[in-house]
């Protein structure tokens, strides 16, 4: 094979592991997106990819490559940078690592050319990371192995470090010249290295279960307290319910005085003040038709209704795609950012508009709220907290995405006409 012909199989193999590693392990699903900045990006790559095909640099074509496929994930699953980098930092070393074990047990076996080595290495980790998606990972959930930025910061110097390793020790087994000294260093080393390997990703999904479990729990508490307001709202509402039915045959006999005497002024005041009761009791809850939908409108919407103009809209089935758990996570912090960014207005009118209804095929909520001061931002499609505590405060709004994507759906910020509009869209 020649020179350009195997440094463009390289670079070709090298992508694919990239965007496989994506999908498999860095929870991605193909949602294609491409604006000006991703186009211009991808045909800068594609040249400079085409340069580096001259170069008799096995580094630089590596890294060139690795760049490539970070730019066509970006457009390929519709992700930030900052989120796509994230998953990088780790891919990078992970699969480096990954295919010097590789090389090292076909190495050991067949001793091919140190060419044709590098693809092999690179292929066949191609290979058991599809073996792994289709034989447990589809089981997992998509987001098993997404850390924050700082956490993967730090694996990938702990998966560096034990690259390192490998190698020192690699070179030193090569050394030798006693065939059992040499073959019990390979198998120490190799089995070493898978071992701290899955330990490293085992810790990595262990702490993104506890953490969820952890969510879970904090969102069931918080469902179950104001799932208890609620009903005791809805029992204020049938108390005040039964004294209108209890009273009605007085004010029936009231309004029955009032024709037969022929006070038709105080008949329209007396009409218009039960009026006025009886939609006071009707607007003292808010029914989309889904009991948890519900709980979370009335605990977050019901104490705002004298100070904000609240629309809600829409009608679903009380049994959802989405997990319960899942779905009080999901509408409690949509409420609750808009419900906090209307009361942080000092000025002007406040709304808040909820929209849910569902299709044949999908289910979608839309939460609109009036913004005042706030200077919201949008960076690269995704929401900047304005709060001042971002790592505690981002997580609400990380919350939401992170059910988004479990479900593959799809979410999409607007900021127009001084209000701030959230569009989910959910498999139904």
């Amino acid at each position: 094979m020649g020179w350009y012909a195997y440094n463009i199989m390289v670079i070709l193999l090298i992508v694919i592991e990239y965007i496989v590693y994506f999908y498999v392990l860095g929870g991605q699903r193909f949602r294609i997106r491409c604006d000006k900045l991703r186009g211009a990006l991808l045909v800068a790559g594609t040249v400079l990819c085409a340069l580096t095909v001259i170069l008799d640099s096995q580094l630089i074509i590596n890294l060139m490559a690795a760049v490539y496929a970070f730019i066509l994930a970006v457009i390929l699953y519709g992700m930030s940078f900052k989120s796509a980098l994230n998953i990088m930092i780790v891919a990078y070393q992970v699969l480096e690592m990954f295919e010097g074990i590789v090389r090292l047990v076909i190495k050991y076996k067949v001793m091919p050319d140190e060419r044709i080595l590098v693809a092999m290495g690179i292929a066949a980790t191609i290979l058991i990371m599809l073996i792994y998606y289709f034989l447990l990972g589809r089981r997992l959930r998509k987001d098993a192995f997404l850390l924050p930025m700082r956490i993967s910061v730090m694996v990938s110097a702990a998966v560096f470090a034990v690259m390192m390793m490998t190698t020192f020790f690699d070179s030193f087994i090569g050394l030798e010249e006693s065939p059992k000294v040499e073959t019990a260093g390979f198998v120490v080393t190799t089995v070493g290295s898978i071992v701290i390997f899955i330990i490293i990703f085992g810790m990595i999904y262990y702490f993104n279960v506890k953490t969820e479990y952890q969510i879970e729990n904090e969102g069931l508490e918080r469902y179950n307290e104001q799932q208890r307001e609620y009903f005791e709202n809805l029992l204020e509402r049938e108390n005040a319910t039964r004294q209108f039915r209890h009273d009605i045959i007085s004010e029936l006999t009231e309004i029955r005085g009032f024709c037969s005497r022929g006070e038709y002024d105080a008949l329209d005041k007396y009409v218009s003040e039960m009026m006025h009761d009886i939609s006071d009791i009707s607007k003292r809850s808010y029914d989309v038709g889904n009991e948890i939908v519900n709980t979370m409108l009335n605990y977050y919407l019901y104490p705002e209704r004298e100070s904000c103009d609240i629309r809600v809209t829409g009608y679903v089935a009380d049994k959802l795609a989405i997990g319960d758990r899942d779905l009080c996570i999901l509408v409690s912090n949509l409420l609750k950012n808009a419900v906090e960014a209307v009361d942080r207005q000092e000025s002007g009118d406040k709304s808040i508009v909820f929209d849910i209804h569902q299709g044949k095929m999908n289910t979608y909520i839309s939460v609109c709220n009036s913004l005042g001061d706030d200077k919201l931002s949008l960076s690269d499609g995704r929401l900047e907290t304005t709060k001042d505590d971002k790592h505690n405060h981002g997580y609400g709004i990380k919350n939401i995405e992170n059910i988004v994507n479990r479900y593959d759906g799809d979410i999409r910020y607007k900021i127009e006409s001084n209000k701030f509009v959230v569009d989910i869209m959910i498999k139904k």
